[in-house]
């Protein structure tokens, strides 16, 4: 199976769990003004359960997850989401709803739906774990 990789930096070091941060990469980095869109500083902190080995702090790392944790993260992030959403709205619609209100029942129908991925994501992601290896 194909894994996603990056470079990160050792923010905090515990004995279980380990804090990387990841410079967020954009899509628009060759573009001139693209400093005017986004900070370039932007980090985001991934932490890492019970790594192999000890790392120090500001020690660059190499950390992966594999192709099907990151495809199944889009889905139920994203895909499921927005086919909730239009066929909330299309089936409301298509029943003689004003455009309004389908749209206000679209989104909070939303709600629920985020709460419910939150109090289940440690178990759909529990194998969803993030690799870390020493850049050599």
């Amino acid at each position: 199976m194909t894994e996603i990789s990056c470079e990160a930096v050792v923010k905090t070091a515990e004995k279980n769990k380990i804090g990387v941060a990841v410079k967020q990469a954009s899509a628009c980095g060759s573009c001139a003004a693209h400093k005017l869109c986004h900070d370039d500083k932007a980090e985001k902190i991934l932490w890492i359960n019970n790594p192999q080995e000890s790392y120090e702090v500001g020690e660059t790392v190499i950390i992966s997850t594999d192709y099907k944790s990151c495809i199944l993260s889009l889905i139920y992030g994203y895909i499921l989401p927005l086919v909730l959403f239009l066929a909330t709205v299309f089936g409301l619609y298509g029943s003689g709803f004003d455009e309004i209100i389908c749209g206000i029942f679209g989104i909070i129908i939303l709600i629920p739906y985020y709460f419910g991925l939150s109090s289940v994501s440690r178990k759909i992601f529990s194998n969803n774990q993030f690799k870390i290896t020493k850049k050599h």
